[in-house]
C-alpha cells in the first residue's frame, strides 16, 4: 500500500512537470515587426534589451520590399504573423487606420495601457484624435551631411556659419563638383524649415505660439529667396529627377535612400562583375542634405563597402550665428489588429517609449529621442543654443491638411523649373 501511494505521488509529480513544460511552450511568443529598410537598428537594439527582461519573448524584424505599395495588401490578409509595423504616421482617414489597434483604448487581457507619458507632445499630438493609430518612434531634424574627407583634401574645414558655407560651396563648384546633393523635395523642405526658424527667431520666442496654425504671418517670400539664390548660383542642380549612377552623372535626384548613400560614398555598379564597388575613398558629393533619419542608411553603406570617407552632420548654416533645429517626427509604429500577441506588443511599446530606452535607441540609430526634454539631447549633439530649437506644429496652414509642406513643394517646383 505504501509503494502504491508513493507511485501515485510520483505520477502526479511527473504530470505536473509535463504540465509546466506545456505552459512554458504556450507562453513563448514571437513578436514580428515589419519595416521598409533592410535593417532597423532602433528596433533591433530595443528587441535585444527587451528579450533580456522577457526571456519567453523573441522579437524578429522583417524587411519587406516595395513596402509602401504592398503594406496594405499584407495587412489585409489577416496574417497573424504581423504584430507591429512601421509607417509614415497613420491618422483617422488613412486607409491603413483600420488595420491598427487604437493605442488609446487597447483590448488587453492583462488590462495593459500604452504609456507614452515620457514622449514629446508636439510630435505626438498630431497623431491623436479620438483614436491613436500610430506614434512617432523618435524625432529628427534636417541638416547637411558634410564629406569631411573631400573638404580636408582641399584644406577646407566643416563650415560653421553662412559665410563659410557659401565660400565652401563656391570653391567646390569651381573644382567641378555639384556642391549640394539630396532628394530635391527634402532639400527644399530643409531650406524652408530653416528659413522659417530664421524668421521666427527674428520675431522672438514670445511670438511663436501666436503663429501656431497661422503660418501666413511668416514672410515666405524671403525664405524662398534664399533657396532660389542657391539654385541660381548652381549650388543645387536639377537636370533630371532620377540619377543614373552608371554614367558618372552626379546631378540631383535619386531613386531611394540606398542609392543616395552609394552616391555619397562614390559606389558604382560594375557591369562586368555585376555588383556595386567602391571607386575611391574621396567621393564626389561635398554636401548632402537629408534628415537625421538618413543616418542609419549612410552608416550601413559606409560599413558595407568599407569606405574610409569621414562625414559629419551639421545644421544647415543659414545665418551667421547658427543653424536651426526644427523638430520633426520620424517614422511611426503601430500594433496590427490581427496580432495574437497584443499584450506583449503593448509591453514592447511601453519599453521603447520609456525615456531611458528611447534615448538609448536614438543614440544607436543616429536620431533624436521622442522625449519631453529633447532640446537637451539636440544641444549635446549639435551644440545648438536653446533659442535656435523649434518645435513641430508651428507651421501648419489653417485650411490645408498638409499645410506648410504642400506650400513648400509647390514653391520648390517653381524654383526647380518643374511647375505642374
Amino acid at each position: 500500500m505504501k509503494k502504491l501511494f508513493v507511485s501515485v505521488i510520483f505520477l502526479i509529480f511527473l504530470t505536473g512537470l509535463a504540465g509546466c513544460g506545456e505552459k512554458v511552450q504556450e507562453d513563448f511568443v514571437t513578436l514580428r515587426v515589419l519595416g521598409k529598410t533592410t535593417t532597423n537598428l532602433a528596433i533591433e537594439e530595443a528587441a535585444y534589451r527587451f528579450e533580456k527582461l522577457h526571456t519567453n519573448v523573441k522579437i524578429e524584424y522583417e524587411y519587406m520590399q516595395n513596402y509602401d505599395a504592398l503594406l496594405e495588401k499584407r495587412l489585409s490578409c489577416d496574417a497573424p504573423e504581423v504584430d507591429l509595423f512601421l509607417n509614415t504616421g497613420i491618422v483617422e482617414g488613412n486607409p491603413l487606420a483600420k488595420y491598427c489597434v487604437n493605442l488609446l483604448d487597447i483590448e488587453s487581457e492583462k488590462n495593459l495601457a500604452f504609456d507614452y507619458s515620457d514622449s514629446l507632445d508636439c510630435i505626438v499630438k498630431p497623431y491623436i484624435n479620438e483614436h491613436m493609430h500610430s506614434i512617432p518612434l523618435m524625432a529628427m531634424v534636417y541638416g547637411v551631411y558634410v564629406n569631411k574627407t573631400l573638404l580636408n583634401h582641399y584644406g577646407i574645414n566643416v563650415p560653421s556659419n553662412y559665410a563659410k558655407f557659401m565660400s565652401a560651396l563656391e570653391f567646390v563648384k569651381e573644382k567641378g563638383y555639384v556642391p549640394i546633393h539630396g532628394n530635391p523635395m527634402e532639400i527644399a523642405a530643409s531650406f524652408a524649415f530653416s528659413g522659417v526658424c530664421l524668421e521666427l527667431e527674428k520675431k522672438g520666442k514670445a511670438d511663436i505660439d501666436d503663429l501656431y496654425g497661422n503660418a501666413e504671418n511668416i514672410d515666405t517670400a524671403e525664405i524662398f529667396a534664399i533657396f532660389n539664390d542657391y539654385v541660381d548660383k548652381g549650388y543645387i542642380v536639377l537636370n533630371d529627377p532620377i540619377v543614373d549612377v552608371n554614367d558618372g552623372n552626379y546631378e540631383l535626384g535619386y531613386n531611394d535612400n540606398d542609392e543616395m548613400a552609394r552616391s555619397f560614398f562614390n559606389i558604382k555598379y560594375d557591369e562586368t562583375e555585376r555588383k556595386y564597388k567602391k571607386c575611391d575613398d574621396l567621393g564626389r558629393v561635398p554636401f548632402l542634405i537629408a534628415s537625421t533619419e538618413f543616418a542609419e542608411t549612410l552608416n550601413n553603406c559606409k560599413q558595407n563597402y568599407s569606405s574610409e570617407i569621414e562625414y559629419e552632420f551639421i545644421l544647415l548654416p543659414i545665418s551667421e550665428a547658427s543653424g536651426y533645429a526644427y523638430i520633426l517626427p520620424t517614422h511611426a509604429i503601430s500594433i496590427c489588429k490581427t496580432s495574437e500577441n497584443i499584450d506583449y506588443a503593448v509591453e514592447f511599446l511601453n519599453f521603447m517609449f520609456s525615456k531611458e530606452e528611447n534615448v538609448n535607441i536614438a543614440n544607436v540609430s543616429g536620431e533624436f529621442p521622442n522625449v519631453y526634454d529633447i532640446n537637451k539631447y539636440i544641444n549635446q549633439r549639435l551644440g545648438v543654443p536653446e533659442k535656435f530649437i523649434f518645435e513641430y506644429g508651428k507651421l501648419e496652414f489653417k485650411k490645408d491638411e498638409y499645410g506648410f509642406l504642400n506650400f513648400v513643394f509647390k514653391e520648390a517646383d517653381k524654383i526647380y523649373g518643374m511647375e505642374r
